[in-house]
């Protein structure tokens, strides 16, 4: 979010919102929070493109938006079950 080419994008979302969950700005301008990101997100991904798009379809984003809010809500907890070190390697 401190990224130069991110600021007019980032200035989509209130304030008091940005770090509060996750967001998601489309090419045509709309913003989007929570379960319709991850919804979104899952729908531009090849190996999630299937299910976000059968979720959009079938109306389930409140479902993605409510299971969002339980993992960050235990964040702390989930956090405990992974191990700690270097993260993966990237690929281009």
């Amino acid at each position: 979010m401190r990224d130069e080419r991110a600021v007019e994008h980032v200035a989509l979302v209130p304030e008091e919102k940005r770090f509060k969950s996750f967001h998601v700005i489309t090419p045509e301008g709309q913003g989007l929070s929570t379960g319709a990101a991850a919804v979104a997100t899952m729908a531009s991904l090849r190996r999630t493109t299937r299910l976000g798009r059968a979720l959009a379809a079938l109306r389930l984003v409140w479902l993605v938006g409510a299971v969002y809010h339980v993992i960050a809500k235990s964040k702390r907890v989930l956090a405990r079950l992974t191990k700690d070190g270097p993260g993966p390697d990237r690929y281009p």
